[in-house]
């Protein structure tokens, strides 16, 4: 299918990188904190106690959340009774109302390497103005004296353009993360080193109350693509107004990263040409990657990452590239299919 969009489908096996954080730490008191840790080139939060550490299962579950209510049927403006959609899911459901591409910008060298990120952006928004695109995150259970959360992530649903719901569709299984909640401090955990310099300040910058995930494979599906999986893939968000009864995730940040020989099979088309997608990325080794400028400015460095596929195992790190996207999302009523 061609879109104003990036890629097609990819798949990949991989083991943590050594260098990467890739756990979060936090806890619920006000003794927790959250700093920039400008020596090791990271930003983590930091405690004055005991760090409540958790990590994901990475699990992909076969079943939607658990149901709640009855389904009762509802009443309109004008009077009339209107059946549910489905089945009512317990928990605080969030529908992703805005994302963009922060890090790393993509380069057409076929235009004179102009930076074309505003323009795939600006698709990723009509998408999902469009309601094409619908990425969930639903908080099982919601309880914001917890100091863990349970956090199902959908890569797509049925969202009726103009409505205020959601219905599951049985055929997109979620990815399950025990995130962790934090009273105090910031909930942005990256590791600097992958994110090129003239972009951090563009990173939303999550802070109290707020959640964070472990790391996982995390499946996403927007304009243009097929199921497309994130390795490493992390999300941290600040509850707005507050944990209590929050109406939206702000000041969110999602990424994860796509190893070389996934991004060679991925195809953006621009003005009818089919673009390679590692091409876009500046300072890569294929033939058509726009080079790396040379006059000093900030960012003049390559948008290439490494990932140690195998551990500790004899194969040397992996190149590739870490996405950072920027995102909200937006309450609503989540049901399953009947």
């Amino acid at each position: 299918m061609e879109h104003a969009w990036l890629f097609a489908a990819l798949a990949v096996v991989f083991a943590p990188i050594g260098c990467f954080k890739d756990e979060p730490g936090g806890c619920r008191d006000a003794t927790c904190s959250g700093e920039m840790d400008t020596s090791s080139g990271s930003v983590v939060p930091t405690t004055g106690g005991d760090a409540t550490t958790s990590t994901s299962t990475g699990e992909i579950v076969t079943g939607a959340a658990s149901t709640g209510s009855s389904g009762a049927a509802s009443s309109s403006d004008d009077g009339t009774t209107a059946a549910p959609p489905g089945v009512p899911i317990e928990g605080a459901a969030f529908r992703v109302s805005r994302l963009e591409i922060v890090d790393p910008h993509l380069y057409l060298g076929a235009l004179f390497c102009q930076d074309a990120t505003g323009f795939l952006n600006s698709g990723v928004s009509s998408a999902i103005e469009a309601h094409e695109a619908n990425l969930l995150l639903l908080a099982k259970d919601y309880d914001p004296d917890a100091d863990t959360q349970t956090f199902l992530v959908y890569r797509d649903a049925d969202c009726p353009q103009g409505a205020d719901h959601c219905v599951l569709d049985d055929a997109v299984l979620p990815t399950t993360f025990v995130a962790v909640n934090k009273d105090d401090g910031n909930c942005l955990d990256v590791q600097l080193s992958t994110v090129n310099p003239a972009n951090v300040e563009m990173l939303n910058l999550p802070v109290a109350p707020c959640v964070t995930s472990p790391t996982a494979s995390l499946q996403l599906e927007l304009p243009g693509l097929d199921a497309v999986t994130l390795y490493m893939g992390k999300f941290s968000a600040r509850y707005e107004p507050g944990d209590a009864d929050p109406t939206a995730l702000v000041d969110a940040i999602l990424y994860g990263f796509i190893p070389k020989a996934d991004a060679e099979t991925l195809t953006y088309t621009f003005m009818d040409m089919v673009i390679d997608f590692w091409s876009m990325i500046r300072g890569s080794d294929h033939p058509d990657a726009c080079p790396v400028p040379m006059d000093g400015a900030p960012g003049s460095v390559p948008d290439v990452d490494t990932l140690d596929l195998d551990g500790d195992g004899p194969m040397p790190p992996t190149p590739g590239v870490y996405l950072y996207m920027n995102f909200t999302a937006e309450r609503v009523d989540l049901y399953a299919p009947f």
